[in-house]
């Protein structure tokens, strides 16, 4: 469960980085064990803000597009809003193209995906796996929305069995570099 204040969300946080830098020994297995998962929910406390560099994060799994609730009455007013500016200069879209409401909306969405990105991949030698679990960021559309260094690498798959053998290449590649 999610902490409700942020004594509680540091508390977590120390933990988890615990679990990562200081391997312990499991005596059943007789191996070292070292690592944890950090499970949010994007656009909650854990998820903002925070920065996870280097060994703190290694894998970024988002599952579905982080959409607004639609029947939020702000949002709504939004979109509203920029549908209204947009007729108001004139601008014509040709047919099939989204409005200007739609584009609000799927660019915000676009936003929190690669905010939640930017949590693990902090500087340029930085590096983490990124799973993005939805048909939907396959699209040309959705794709374009990602930085550019993310949609020249994205590799697509259909199978479970695909994901992991890319995952464990990608994993023996980076072990192998200084």
């Amino acid at each position: 469960m999610e902490p409700q204040d942020s004594s509680g969300v540091e508390q977590v946080l120390r933990d988890y980085a615990a679990e990562i830098q200081d391997p312990t020994f499991d005596s059943a297995t007789s191996k070292k064990r070292s690592g944890a998962l950090l499970f949010a929910v994007i656009g909650a406390k854990l998820s903002e803000g925070l920065n996870f560099t280097d060994d703190l994060a290694r894998a970024v799994v988002i599952i579905g597009l982080p959409f607004a609730n639609l029947a939020s009455t702000e949002l709504r007013e939004r979109m509203q809003y920029v549908n209204r500016l947009e007729q108001s200069r004139g601008v014509k879209r040709a047919p099939g193209v989204k409005d200007a409401a739609t584009e609000l909306y799927e660019n915000m969405c676009m936003n929190a995906v690669n905010q939640s990105i930017g949590r693990a991949i902090r500087h340029k030698d930085d590096w983490a796996s990124l799973v993005l679990i939805d048909g939907r960021y396959s699209s040309p559309r959705i794709r374009s929305k990602l930085p550019k260094w993310i949609g020249e690498s994205l590799t697509v798959t259909e199978t479970f069995g695909e994901v992991m053998r890319e995952m464990g290449r990608f994993y023996r590649e980076k072990k192998t570099k200084p």
